[in-house]
């Protein structure tokens, strides 16, 4: 492993153990992505109840050059209250190869491009199962084209002609 590695605890002690399998597990990061700059894992036992179980939270963020941060968090629910701390650590980890191979092949350009360029939209970010995700996507503005001619601009992509008729430019069918 090449990135520098720091691992912290909160209110849960820290053991060779979990230490290691932190370090493999970070060790399969550096394979997905070999000039990550740092990479930071706090893993934290929430105080709760006893009826909750074991509530670990771990937290990795991770910098890669230039200027990417990326964050993935694992946190109880209700479903994984008594998930061991290995288990937590393994899903906090597979949750951030997924962002990290999404980084690697937006700069390898390996990334679906949509025929909808500039048009300009409007998301919240929520958290989903493998990271930040847009939600909420709303369209703010279309692109506009303009034609300085006479000639009859093709359809936008996408858009098939309807049956049986052309639209004049007032909006009428001409059937």
């Amino acid at each position: 492993m090449q990135m520098p590695l720091e691992i912290t605890f909160t209110s849960t002690r820290a053991s060779n153990a979990v230490k290691a399998l932190v370090a493999q597990e970070a060790a399969k990061l550096d394979r997905v992505c070999d000039h990550i700059g740092s990479c930071r894992v706090a893993i934290e036992k929430q105080p709760r109840p006893q009826r909750s179980g074991n509530p670990y939270r771990v937290r990795i963020e991770i910098h890669v050059p230039p200027r990417h941060t990326l964050v993935a968090v694992r946190e109880p629910t209700d479903s994984g209250m008594h998930d061991p701390l290995p288990v937590v650590i393994k899903g906090a980890f597979h949750s951030m190869r997924g962002q990290l191979r999404k980084l690697v092949e937006k700069r390898q350009g390996h990334v679906k491009v949509h025929a909808e360029v500039g048009t300009m939209v409007r998301s919240e970010e929520s958290e989903g199962e493998a990271g930040p995700q847009a939600s909420a996507v709303r369209v703010v503005d279309e692109p506009v084209v303009r034609r300085t001619d006479d000639a009859q601009a093709p359809p936008p992509l996408g858009w098939e002609s309807g049956e049986g008729g052309e639209h004049t430019e007032d909006g009428e069918d001409d059937r």
